[in-house]
């Protein structure tokens, strides 16, 4: 015997619906089209509502993730850019203007050293005593200077710009003694010359040629013409510039240069005894004028 299907009743939004119950389904009548309505103007916008924030949510985020990245990517190139900058500017090299030909040149431009051979006749600790034998040398006709040397003072008699050249200078004169080198290797002209760096370079060129000249005229009776014509150029610069010399010293040093120059030129032309003792006198009066400037602290 069947059993008839049970009715059941469901109010929707007021209006009663039926459902014929069959096996395992149920059949909704007509009705239920009144549910549809419902559910598509009330449960789709509320579903909108809540994915709507969410997706703003994201949007944000992501812009804030790309306007950060970004920015940091321009500060991170700014940086970059000035490193480099500056590397460029650490390794740029440093340009220095070179000084103009007309320029004073001062220890730039290095001395020749001075070397000389002398005889030396005494030696005194005193030098007192040692000008008083200088002095007596002198009144005998035999040229000589007095040099300090440590707590030593020392009288040179004879100079040429070799031992041999000065050994024959001192037996033309009667003179025993030690002989020795003496040799004046300062490089550059003291900070106190500086001024008169042009005039103490070319004493010292002068002073190298001129006791080779003369030790050459000394042993031949002549000179090499093309170091004489050179010498000559040294000694009119010299001339020139010692009028406007104030400087003791200097003044010394210059007047003893130019007029060596002038005595070897008379040498050279009569080979006279008093002549060579003079010149053998300025020498070793420009010799020891020299010493005391570019020794100067």
């Amino acid at each position: 015997m069947d059993k008839q299907s049970p009715k059941i009743s469901i109010k929707v939004n007021g209006t009663e619906a039926n459902y014929m119950e069959k096996g395992s389904a149920a059949t909704l009548s007509s009705a239920v089209d009144n549910v549809l309505p419902f559910r598509g103007e009330y449960e789709a916008p509320i579903s909108k509502k809540r994915i709507v924030p969410h997706k703003k949510l994201l949007l944000t985020v992501g812009s804030a993730v790309l306007i950060g990245t970004g920015f940091g990517i321009t500060v991170l190139q700014v940086m970059g850019s000035g490193e480099v900058a500056s590397k460029k500017v650490a390794s740029a090299p440093v340009t220095t203007s070179a000084p103009s030909s007309g320029a004073l040149q001062t220890s730039v431009q290095e001395l020749t050293p001075v070397q000389a051979h002398v005889m030396q006749a005494a030696a005194f600790s005193t030098k007192e005593q040692g000008n008083t034998a200088v002095s007596d040398w002198k009144k005998q006709g035999i040229p000589a200077v007095l040099r300090a040397s440590g707590a030593k003072f020392f009288v040179f008699v004879s100079v040429a710009d070799s031992e041999v050249t000065a050994k024959g200078i001192g037996q033309k004169e009667n003179i025993k003694g030690l002989y020795k080198p003496w040799l004046i290797e300062a490089k550059n002209v003291p900070k106190t010359y500086e001024k008169q760096a042009t005039v103490i370079i070319k004493a010292n060129q002068a002073l190298n040629a001129l006791l080779q000249q003369a030790s050459q005229c000394f042993t031949t009776g002549k000179v090499d013409e093309v170091t004489w014509k050179k010498l000559e150029k040294e000694i009119d610069t010299i001339k020139k510039q010692e009028k406007s010399i104030e400087d003791d010293e200097l003044k010394k040093l210059t007047t003893y240069t130019s007029l060596a120059f002038d005595t070897l030129k008379s040498y050279r032309q009569k080979q006279e005894e008093a002549t060579l003792v003079k010149l053998q006198q300025l020498l070793l009066d420009g010799l020891l004028a020299y010493e005391t400037i570019v020794t100067t602290t």
